[in-house]
């Protein structure tokens, strides 16, 4: 036994076993060391490789914003602040970078063009406008048409109503309102009822209304805050535009197949029914310019069309005389 050592849990080992084991490890050690101090020298220093141990400092990265507001990896002599798509030309160039860039968790889309439209043509803004008119000039810098004051008073509630609402330049397929605004005033709302009923927003007077021919309508106007909301309405008026007329129809196209009779003529613009006669008498309309009369056998009909848009309509096309089979 004398050639063997006993290992705990291993039993009796042959001693040249042993060393031989012994040497091959410390064999592998003292290599892994060697190998691993030749790449420590082979390696580049930290500093050589722009890279600072400090922690206030870090590797330029190239696009990355700077703390001055500058683009790292910018050509010498350049401003240092084109986003990378390239810088806006156009205010909504401009508009489209803020909404890349501002939280839209924050504020919702509508608000930041309403706030970014309202700031570019110095209306009046609410705290929150306010605040996302800073933050997109943060952001993206100021807009390419320059920078532009921040007026408060948006959230101001607007308690005159416009003054002065007259018509002006009436015709058959619409009218324009006038009027005299109000201080603090974002935009206007001209409200239609009557013959037609719509909501018509301006920046200023006057606003165009388009309306159909021979149309009696009653307009008011308010105003409207920064912020959104509106004020008292003014004093109404009434509008009626002139009927107006339309081109007269073609004489009827007729095709006869037995009792039947297919009538159609080109279509005329602006017509919005088509008023089938018969025999000299309104029979029956259309909204398209053709129409199939059911007659009696082998009977004589007198065949002319008009067409109408609101209360405006054309003359009475000529006679088409056909005879059924």
């Amino acid at each position: 036994m004398a050639d063997t050592v006993t290992i705990p849990k291993v039993g009796p080992v042959n001693k040249k076993v042993l060393i031989a084991t012994g040497i091959a490890a410390g064999g592998f050690v003292v290599w892994r060391y060697i190998s691993a101090r030749r790449a420590a020298s082979a390696a580049p220093d930290a500093t050589d490789a722009g890279i600072s141990t400090g922690a206030a400092e870090l590797p330029s990265v190239a696009g990355a914003v700077n703390s001055d507001g500058t683009i790292s990896g910018t050509p010498a002599g350049s401003s240092g602040t084109t986003n990378p798509s390239g810088s806006p030309t156009t205010d909504a160039e401009w508009t489209d970078l803020v909404m890349t860039k501002l939280p839209l968790d924050k504020w919702t889309q509508t608000d930041i063009i309403t706030a970014l439209g309202n700031w570019l043509s110095g209306r009046s803004l609410s705290q929150l406008q306010q605040d996302i008119v800073r933050a997109a000039k943060a952001a993206a810098g100021n807009p390419p048409s320059g920078d532009h004051p921040i007026i408060s008073g948006g959230d101001v509630p607007i308690t005159v109503a416009p003054s002065g609402v007259t018509a002006a330049n009436i015709t058959a397929s619409g009218a324009d309102v006038k009027f005299t605004g109000v201080s603090g005033a974002a935009g206007y709302v001209v409200q239609v009822s009557g013959g037609i009923s719509e909501k018509v927003q301006v920046d200023t007077s006057p606003a165009h209304l388009a309306l159909p021919p021979g149309t009696k309508v009653t307009v008011t106007v308010a105003a409207v805050t920064g912020s959104g909301g509106t004020g008292p309405a003014s004093a109404a008026i009434t509008i009626t535009t002139p009927a107006g007329t339309l081109p007269r129809p073609a004489a009827p196209h007729a095709t006869v197949s037995g009792s039947k009779v297919t009538l159609s003529v080109p279509a005329v613009p602006g017509a919005t029914l088509y008023e089938w006669v018969v025999n000299g008498a309104d029979h029956a309309h259309t909204s398209t310019p053709s129409y199939v009369y059911q007659g009696k056998p082998k009977t004589t009909y007198r065949f002319s069309v008009y067409v109408t848009a609101g209360q405006a309509h054309s003359l009475t096309s000529t006679q088409t005389t056909v005879t059924t089979k």
